[in-house]
């Protein structure tokens, strides 16, 4: 029987490599989807969170807006002050006076720190990495109208066209924003270029955030359940509820959107059986939070979410040691420290497999 030649041998082992190295990826891709926890820090005892950005939370400590910043708590405002919006060097909140609350804007840009003026009654709820911030003013009459505080500190008074009471919910960093009738389940979304007549209306769906690809977040009023829903982005879209939780017997609150689309949502989620979720209608995968392992500060579990980053944080209240406490979260996948790249390995040691008997060919003294 006529033994096998080299060349032979080399093809085989090259066909061995590459469908052992196609294994491999195969199976890391799968991990890598499959593998996720929850990075969690505890933010300090007392802290109100109300908005994340990275490892930033501003909110309320004591009666008085402040930021949580990675350990180091910096009060924005004293007594009688809320901090409700954090984006790139910005943050926002409102303080009330005998009644009255006024907006204010702070920056770490020129140490900016701005009153935006009163109008009665004006509570700033958003701000864009900009400066340009949104809020909902009330000067009575039944008039309350968002409102938006430009980056030279010029203002535009939005939606005058609609009745009744309107309150601000959202922007976006292209300036788009969404608002909702007051007392209503009835939600706009408007461009931001004609501050009169909402660009589109949604009736049974109450808005509670827009992202920076124009998906809007919320609830729809539907059965008597507000059932956690959103929209895919534009105007014109009939919003729908999330696939795969049962909507017959699902009652929840849609947090805030990550801009990869990703809802987060809390609230009780009937027979779902579960506090929070995180739902990703590209892939139309749901995920339990409180289902995945949690690495850092000994929570052992999620109970609400107060706000949402762009970025993919979270923040809100777990519970640790039995006592409830605020924290801030991001998803992180188990397989980062394990393996540096799927396949590499392998291919690695099979391209060696391959050069070796080609360097030993090379370096083989030729006969006399």
């Amino acid at each position: 029987m006529k033994s096998p030649s080299r060349q032979s041998l080399r093809r085989g082992l090259v066909l061995a490599c590459t469908a052992v190295a196609l294994a491999g990826l195969s199976l890391a891709s799968s991990a890598w989807a499959e593998g996720l926890r929850v990075v969690i820090q505890e933010v300090d005892d007392g802290f109100n969170p109300a908005a994340v950005e990275g490892n930033r939370v501003v909110g309320t400590l004591g009666g008085e807006a402040a930021i949580w910043d990675n350990g180091t708590v910096t009060i924005l405002r004293p007594s009688s002050s809320a901090g409700t919006a954090i984006k790139g060097s910005f943050s926002a909140g409102f303080s009330t006076i005998s009644g009255n609350s006024t907006s204010f804007k702070v920056g770490t840009v020129e140490d900016e720190d701005n009153p935006l003026g009163t109008f009665g009654d004006e509570r700033a709820v958003d701000v864009t990495t900009n400066g340009t911030v949104l809020a909902t003013i009330d000067p009575g009459g039944g008039i309350k109208r968002p409102l938006i505080w430009n980056t030279d500190d010029t203002q535009s008074v939005a939606l005058t066209t609609i009745t009744g009471e309107t309150d601000a919910v959202a922007i976006n960093e292209s300036l788009n924003f969404v608002a909702k009738k007051d007392a209503t389940t009835e939600s706009f979304f408007e461009t931001g270029s004609d501050l009169t007549t909402p660009d589109a209306t949604y009736s049974n769906f109450i808005a509670t955030d827009i992202n920076n690809t124009n998906r809007i977040g919320g609830n729809i009023f539907s059965g008597g359940l507000f059932v956690p829903g959103h929209l895919t982005g534009g105007v014109d879209t009939s919003p729908f509820a999330i696939p795969k939780l049962d909507v017959s017997n699902t009652e929840g609150a849609v947090a805030g959107l990550f801009d990869s689309t990703a809802v987060v949502a809390g609230g009780l989620l009937g027979n779902w059986n579960t506090d929070l979720f995180l739902y990703d209608p590209t892939e139309n995968e749901i995920i339990d939070l409180n289902e995945l392992s949690f690495l850092g500060a000994g929570f052992t579990s999620l109970n609400s979410i107060t706000g949402v980053g762009r970025d993919g944080t979270f923040t809100g209240f777990g519970t640790i040691g039995g006592q409830t406490r605020p924290f801030i979260g991001k998803l992180e996948s188990t397989f980062s420290a394990a393996i540096p790249e799927p396949g590499t390995g392998m291919l690695l040691s099979c391209v060696l497999l391959l050069l070796g008997p080609c360097w030993q060919r090379r370096t083989r003294p030729r006969a006399a």
